[in-house]
């Protein structure tokens, strides 16, 4: 199979979870696509971008000897050189080699030559926001509606910008909430609903960036606004469709907590959140413009 199909094939069995869980599958093809290129001829950075993210999607970390293949491709380049999607996977790929849980795994970025390491850090600390996927009418008037109930209370923060970590939809006190529309599921929708792999995946390393420290340090190495991140109990998901079953009466329950409203009335002014982006403390309003 030429090059470019075992990249297309990579992609659509990591989107669609068909490869193994211990990613044998995973690192044989990208195993294969790396004997078909050459340093003088490396891949362009879209497929480059594919296969970094079908790594994401699948879960696999590299053997330190093909990911610092990986990395020679893209390391020469700036991060204005990259798309918003590309430097969003890069970024992503890169956050969940540094939140594994294994240590040897989690510090092979230590291991990469320095010019590498070097080329890590600058692509996390870039200003450039993440890229958001478009949102359906669905989606939208569910987030709205969440908005509307809980824009009052100052115990809840909404759009929690974490720079290359993501966001969050809200923070109710000590837990974000992400709130997920029908993008999010593998159609045709089942019950319960199933999320799609890069859904998964984005829960899992949000929880390893914020309810761990150990992995914020870990970040930090290449992200020194890490540390700034908030320290959370759990990341919780609420989808559109629990939202629509139920009555408006139960729905504050759903994010379990008792909204309140702040004496004096509604809330006026946005406050200051120490949410880091770029290595920098960034401004968050508590309610939504």
């Amino acid at each position: 199979m030429p090059t470019m199909g075992l990249i297309r094939f990579l992609s659509a069995a990591t989107d669609l979870e068909l490869t193994d869980k211990g990613g044998a599958d995973v690192r044989e093809l990208v195993s294969r696509i790396l004997a078909e290129t050459i340093p003088q001829r490396p891949l362009p950075l879209e497929e480059t971008a594919t296969i970094l993210q079908s790594l994401l999607n699948s879960g696999t970390v590299l053997p330190d000897k093909q990911l610092r293949h990986l990395l020679s491709w893209v390391a020469p380049n700036r991060p204005s050189h990259f798309s918003h999607l590309q430097l969003t996977s890069l970024r992503q790929f890169v956050l969940f080699v540094l939140a594994q849980a294994e240590e040897t795994q989690r510090a092979s970025l230590l291991r990469m030559p320095v010019e590498m390491q070097t080329f890590v850090s600058a692509v996390l600390c870039n200003r450039m926001p993440n890229v958001r996927p478009g949102i359906p009418e669905a989606t939208r008037q569910f987030r709205s509606q969440v908005t509307e109930m809980v824009v009052d209370d100052p115990d809840v923060v909404l759009g929690v910008q974490l720079g290359p970590g993501g966001y969050l939809d809200l923070k109710v006190g000590n837990t974000a909430w992400l709130l997920d529309g029908p993008e999010a599921f593998l159609r045709p929708f089942t019950q319960p609903l199933d999320y799609i792999a890069q859904e998964k995946r984005r829960l899992w390393l949000l929880e390893r960036l914020l309810c761990d420290e150990g992995t914020r340090r870990s970040v930090a190495d290449f992200f020194p606004g890490a540390l700034q991140w908030p320290l959370l109990g759990s990341v919780n998901r609420l989808s559109w469709q629990q939202w629509e079953q139920t009555t408006p009466a139960a729905r504050p329950q759903l994010l379990g907590h008792v909204l309140r409203s702040p004496p004096g009335g509604p809330i006026a002014s946005p406050s200051l959140l120490p949410i880091a982006s770029g290595g920098q403390v960034g401004r968050q309003p508590t309610v939504a413009e």
